[in-house]
């Protein structure tokens, strides 16, 4: 199944589809296990992303029926890459907007993993605005929360955001859910899309992310409390 929103189109090498996921499966383990440290590198990584994905969608949304060059893939890409490459900056130089920023892209990934559920469904038929005004809620619940505590939040989003891009890598090279083609649609306003697949492969993907999430949290809480336990012995001289 193919999109206008597909975001893992065909490269024509299945081979450079793999190792890019294995390449991209490493970073987000790393951000899953140990982000709260490396909190402004991440912090990049995400705002370019959000910000990549937002020129994305306006470009293909809004902006590529009327202006034909931009309606190539290429094009849109290299303008989105462009415009996340500077939000992911601002970012880096900007440490309270990239807290906010992970609080906000929190609240967006737990909304998508709940509307990707049955549950999505059932929020589709009650309101056309629905999953928009569930996501956009979330989000700025997310980015308050983020603001108010930080540390147990980047905790929390690095795990999370991790666990997604883990799970949107495997399934773009493997298994072939297309569910990261669920976001899109949801932002959009649309029907969740026929995934044409056994639903067990979507419902597995959506476990996996809650259970490295978890994973995520609680390898990072150790890591936190020992890091404070071996301050605690250094300031007293021990």
């Amino acid at each position: 199944m193919a999109t206008s929103y597909d975001i893992c189109p065909d490269t024509g090498s299945e081979l450079a589809l793999e190792i890019s996921a294995g390449a991209l499966i490493l970073l987000f383990t790393i951000m899953v296990l140990v982000g709260y440290k490396l909190l402004r590198q991440f912090a990049f990584c995400i705002g370019s992303s959000l910000g990549f994905a937002g020129s994305y969608y306006v470009i293909a949304t809004y902006i590529a029926p009327k202006v034909p060059l931009l309606a190539e893939y290429w094009w849109n890409v290299g303008i989105s890459i462009g415009v996340g490459v500077i939000i992911g900056g601002i970012c880096v130089c900007l440490l309270p907007i990239s807290v906010g920023l992970l609080g906000f892209s929190l609240g967006l990934f737990i909304c998508s993993f709940v509307l990707a559920t049955p549950l999505g469904p059932q929020l589709f038929d009650r309101a056309d605005y629905a999953p928009l005004i569930a996501m956009g809620s979330c989000g700025l619940a997310g980015a308050i929360l983020a603001l108010l505590l930080q540390t147990p939040i980047s905790m929390l989003a690095t795990a999370v955001a991790g666990s997604f891009g883990i799970a949107i890598a495997v399934d773009c090279a493997w298994l072939k859910t297309h569910f990261y083609d669920l976001i899109p649609a949801i932002i959009s306003m649309k029907p969740l899309p026929d995934l044409g697949v056994d639903a067990t492969k979507l419902y597995s993907l959506l476990g996996g992310i809650g259970g490295l999430s978890l994973i995520g949290v609680l390898v990072q809480t150790i890591l936190f409390f020992r890091g404070k336990k071996r301050k605690r012995y250094s300031d007293d001289g021990l």
